[in-house]
């Protein structure tokens, strides 16, 4: 009789895929699985937990009201910070305490040799996303969030930002969208030899995202997790299509 082996690795299960009509029947989703679906973007909703907000502060976790904020300067501070790359975790993301000052799981559950690559990455965010039937927040991750900031990695968008600090006298966003389509136009005359104004061009894709009732839905892809709650993870992005854009951009 032949000895059966004992191995230490388990086959790899496929995830069927569910296409799903609207964001009610996802909702109703009771297995874990992939689910696509189309949407528009409501809201991101940045849980800040690394600073002591007072009442007042509150609407700093809601990102569409602060785009068009004269002087609002500090979304790149908000949005960005160090984790890693791979699993989005960061650093360290709550205030610091005598017995809690780094967050970051000790593995990262997504690399291969388990090990975190430490870099400049987007915060963990909620997106809520809309269509008739209903109301859900997503989960995103520094990956697919540079999916959904049209692949501009967090990085670029720093390095731009401090090269190119806004002044005091910005003033707003028309500004902004000639400024990020001359910088465009100036990378395909110079045939790459000029860096473009990484932070302003994702600046305006940000705000396009919120053209609310003139963009035609997103296409989405996520995991779904049922034994997680809607605001920790039940849905996590994997990918985003993003539509044509055919308003025209308001102050």
């Amino acid at each position: 009789m032949k000895r059966q082996l004992n191995v230490n690795w388990k086959l790899h299960e496929e995830i069927c895929t569910q296409d799903c009509s609207s964001l009610s029947e996802l909702s109703q989703c009771e297995d874990s699985c992939k689910a696509s679906f189309h949407a528009s973007i409501g809201e991101i909703f940045l849980p800040i937990t690394w600073a002591d907000l007072r009442e007042p502060e509150a609407e700093r976790m809601f990102i569409s009201r602060r785009l068009h904020s004269l002087g609002e300067n500090s979304l790149v501070d908000d949005l960005i910070t160090i984790g890693c790359q791979i699993c989005g975790a960061p650093v360290n993301d709550r205030l610091a305490s005598n017995t809690e000052h780094n967050t970051i799981p000790l593995y990262c559950q997504r690399s291969s040799d388990r090990l975190h690559m430490i870099g400049t990455i987007y915060r963990p965010f909620l997106l809520y996303l809309w269509d008739d039937s209903k109301y859900l927040p997503i989960s995103v991750t520094n990956k697919a969030a540079e999916l959904l900031f049209g692949n501009i990695p967090a990085e670029k968008v720093l390095s731009s930002y401090k090269l190119h600090r806004p002044s005091p006298s910005h003033t707003g966003f028309k500004k902004d969208r000639s400024c990020a389509r001359k910088e465009v136009d100036n990378e395909g005359e110079k045939g790459g030899g000029h860096n473009p104004n990484f932070y302003m061009i994702w600046l305006i894709l940000l705000r396009s995202v919120f053209q609310h009732g003139k963009n035609r839905p997103f296409k989405f892809k996520v995991t779904v997790d049922t034994n997680r709650d809607w605001e920790n993870g039940r849905l996590e992005m994997v990918s985003v299509s993003l539509p044509a854009f055919t308003g025209t951009p308001q102050n």
